[in-house]
């Protein structure tokens, strides 16, 4: 099975290229984030021309993200339970035997503003989302702070250490199933 993730940031501006992309890449499953359009508004027939069934968790002009799979996707849950505020951020799908999620993480801003503490709460509770229900989901930004950490730096440029270690906790909270 070909897995793919892509932060489209527009889907409206990039859909020529998401087609392109998608015929000569051939995935099977692919989480979308950041789409900026609303359900009404999502090209269902088009990805189903495609060959893609859709499921999609949008909202106008901000956030937004989708699967498209090959195989039907019965849709497992829409929105992070107890994050709603923070608008449509995350899917989650069963297809076949696997239960799928993409996530589009929101921005805390700087460290110290209220966002990022809030911030920090959706990522606890991405975490105890994702340790309760997926077996593997798509995300753009906690990829990077994973990336981060394994690189070995240990200090924010922006906060220094108390601040990542934070995310760390989170992250490896989650890594560990703990």
């Amino acid at each position: 099975m070909r897995l793919a993730t892509w932060n489209v940031n527009g889907l409206r501006a990039r859909l020529d290229f998401v087609f392109h992309w998608l015929s000569s890449r051939q995935p099977d499953v692919v989480g979308l984030q950041e789409l900026k359009v609303s359900e009404d508004q999502f090209p269902y027939s088009k990805f189903e021309a495609e060959g893609y069934h859709t499921v999609v968790h949008a909202q106008k002009a901000w956030n937004g993200v989708a699967i498209l799979s090959r195989e039907c996707p019965k849709i497992e849950q829409k929105g992070l339970p107890g994050q709603e505020d923070f608008g449509a951020r995350l899917v989650s799908a069963s297809i076949g035997s696997l239960s799928f999620a993409t996530v589009y993480c929101p921005n805390g801003k700087q460290v110290g503003h209220a966002d990022f503490f809030r911030k920090l709460h959706w990522f606890e509770s991405l975490a105890d989302y994702l340790r309760q229900k997926i077996q593997l989901f798509s995300v753009e930004t906690l990829i990077s702070v994973l990336l981060f950490l394994i690189r070995g730096m240990r200090k924010n440029c922006l906060g220094g250490y108390f601040i990542l270690k934070r995310k760390e906790d989170v992250l490896i909270a989650w890594l560990s199933g703990g």
